[in-house]
This record gives structure tokens, sequence and C-alpha cells, in this order.
């Protein structure tokens, strides 16, 4: 906590000097100041909006795979809070991307419980990230290894088994970058408490999926089923909108 508050004390008083320095240079060329923007790069929420954006370009790449066959999935009313739809394609892609770069968040005097979910949501994104690049890993040796036949009777099957779940994945890969994102632009507002426990279990999902899609394990029935657990997570414990639509 010392060194965040370092950190955002150091950032605070470099935008102080910058806008002081602009309007004197300004006054020297017009008689109108307006101060450029600054956006702060070292608090965790700034941190891990910059990560998200490089997942959801790693997860681009995923989706370029001629061989993965997007699918359709049901609508999460979080998503059209974010104007993006359920279908994973790269439009949405690039919105949910242009949401990180964009957004400046409030980062100067934060609650410490605020702080502290960040710190949880940057622990599903980075379980979330490793399951990516371990899923990405293994899509990679095993297209090889089936291109050149080294892949027995059983080993193909398991392939073919991953052909068919990956997209399955990836939805529920996309859907968690929606929810971080919902819960980072609506932080202030949001009911702290409530969400915890569920953030704590979806971290849990994102670990042992990481951990299945692994070269080492390749268990993709195992990945099916928490990927669906993903979803129905998100979907019923983690969407802020539902209760809105419940007491309706």
């Amino acid at each position: 906590d010392g060194d965040i508050f370092l950190m955002e004390a150091a950032e605070v008083l470099f935008y102080v000097v910058f806008n002081v320095i602009t309007k004197l240079d300004s006054a020297c060329c017009s008689d109108h100041f307006q101060p450029l923007s600054y956006k702060t790069q070292f608090h965790p929420t700034s941190i891990l909006l910059s990560n998200i954006d490089s997942s959801l370009k790693l997860l681009e790449t995923l989706c370029s795979k001629p061989e993965i066959k997007l699918m359709e999935v049901r609508e999460f009313s979080f998503c059209k809070s974010l104007g993006v739809k359920t279908d994973l394609n790269c439009d949405n892609l690039h919105l949910l991307e242009s949401q990180c770069t964009d957004f400046h968040p409030d980062t100067v005097h934060r609650p410490k419980s605020e702080v502290d979910h960040v710190r949880r949501l940057a622990l599903v994104h980075g379980a979330v990230f490793r399951s990516m690049e371990n899923t990405l890993e293994t899509w990679r040796v095993k297209t090889e290894e089936f291109a050149t036949k080294k892949l027995r009777s059983r080993q193909r099957a398991t392939f073919n088994r991953m052909l068919t779940i990956v997209p399955v994945l990836l939805v529920s890969m996309y859907l968690t970058q929606v929810f971080l994102i919902w819960s980072i632009l609506h932080l202030s507002t949001l009911q702290i408490d409530k969400y915890v426990k569920p953030v704590k279990k979806l971290m849990t999902l994102w670990e042992n999926v990481c951990v299945n899609v692994s070269l080492a394990k390749n268990k993709w029935d195992v990945v099916l089923s928490l990927a669906n657990e993903v979803q129905e997570l998100l979907e019923t414990k983690l969407n802020p909108l539902r209760d809105e639509q419940l007491n309706q």
C-alpha cells in the first residue's frame, strides 16, 4: 500500500508540474489555455486496464485461427451495458479495447476496499491470460502434430475434442473480459462486498482452466465443464444487472 501511495503521489505531482509548465508555455503563445489530459499509469486500476487490453489482443489471435468456428451463446445483460453483443467477433473485441484505452479511472484517495477489489479482479485476469497463453501453445503444438500425422488414435480423439471445446472456452474468456471491464467502469458504485466470494470463485475456475488446457494436462472434457461453470457464474452471481431485472 505504501508503494502504491508513493506512485500515486508522484503521478499527481507530475500532473501538477506538467500543467503548470504547459500553462506557462501557452501563455506565451495564446490567450486561451486548455490543459492537456494525463492518464495515470501505475495505479492497480490503470495497470489492470492495460493488461486487459493486452489479453483482448491475445484473444483476437486465438479467434483468428481458421480451424476455430466461433459460436453464438445466450445474451448476457452486462454485455449490453457496455454496448457490445455476446457474440465473440473482432468488432466487439476492438470496441472493448477502446473502452480500456479511453477510460480514465479515478485513482486518487480511493478507499481500501476498492483497491482490494481491483487486486482480486487482477488475479482473475492473470488466470485468464495464462489460460489464453496455454491454450494458444497447446493449439499450436497439437495442430502441428495432427498435420504431420504424429498423433495416435486416442490423441486424435482428444484433438477433435479440443476443436469442439475451444470455441466454448473462448466465449468464457471473452465474457470474463467484459465482466472485468464492466467492474472497473462501475467501480465507484459497485456493492463490492456482494462480489468478493463470486470473484474468488471465478479466479479458482480460471486457475483450474489454466492447468487443464496446458500441454501437460490437455484435458478438454474438464475444460468444457469449467468453461460452462464460468458462464453460469457470470450469469447468476456476477451479473450486475440480473438483480435489477428480477426486481422489476
